[in-house]
């Protein structure tokens, strides 16, 4: 008697079922790492934004080392006499003089506030979030007397 040689059917069915879920894990575990960068980049967006409005105020705050907070519908920081902040939108507006640019875009909250319990000292108080990541991130500076 002739003995072949070769696989069987059911021997390749099971092969191609192996080979398919050890694809499937790997596309799975691709996905996630694609999903798990994404929604990092996506932070630290949001982070870039608000640390650039951030640094901007702050650069203004230290050059006049005078602020003041305006209330109403659209709450605005007022740095020294001529330089103002305040939230349009999403676009963080900056006035110096008589020209107004946008600051920075993508803000979902910006407040200021002017603190002066503790120590005496008076500290301004900012608040800002981005609409990348809404977590709300606060900053403080101390005004020199």
């Amino acid at each position: 008697m002739k003995k072949c040689r070769g696989f069987t059917l059911i021997e390749l069915i099971m092969a191609i079922a192996i080979g398919a879920m050890v694809v499937a894990v790997a596309f799975s575990l691709i996905y996630g790492g694609l999903a798990a960068y994404q929604k990092s980049s996506q932070i630290t967006r949001g982070l870039d934004t608000v640390r650039l409005a951030t640094l901007n105020i702050t650069k203004d705050v230290r050059a006049q080392n005078q602020a003041s907070v305006s209330g109403g519908a659209t709450p605005t920081l007022h740095i020294g006499s001529d330089i103002s902040y305040w939230l349009d939108g999403t676009n963080l507006m900056r006035r110096s003089g008589t020209a107004t640019v946008v600051a920075v875009s993508g803000v979902s909250s910006f407040s200021a506030d002017i603190d002066t319990a503790g120590s005496g000292a008076r500290t301004l108080v900012l608040r800002l979030s981005s609409t990348q990541e809404r977590k709300l991130v606060t900053t403080r500076i101390t005004l020199r007397e």
